[in-house]
């Protein structure tokens, strides 16, 4: 069973190791360091949640679960302590939102 009681439709399987490049010229790169690929994070968001549903990430850093969250179709929240990361990821979203 899935959170809220609900049964997967069918098994998803995942291999257990994963192999996610970004080069330093990759064109999602924003400029902040440890920042995860979109390619990294979307299978979670898509096995995990709704479209519609929430993502929640206490520690956004560039955006990427809400970059992530948003092109699959989810709402998201995210928050950081760090100042520079909201600017960067405000600005990462802002983009996205608007073109």
């Amino acid at each position: 069973m899935s959170r809220a009681g609900k049964d997967y439709v069918a098994p998803k399987r995942v291999s257990s190791v994963w192999t996610v490049n970004m080069s330093t010229t990759d064109p999602q790169r924003v400029g902040y360091p440890n920042q995860k690929p979109l390619a990294l994070i979307d299978p979670f968001i898509q096995v995990h949640t709704d479209p519609g549903e929430l993502v929640i990430d206490p520690f956004a850093g560039s955006g990427s679960t809400s970059h992530a969250a948003l092109v699959a179709g989810r709402r998201t929240a995210g928050a950081d302590p760090n100042p520079e990361a909201v600017q960067v990821a405000n600005e990462r979203l802002a983009q996205l939102i608007n073109g």
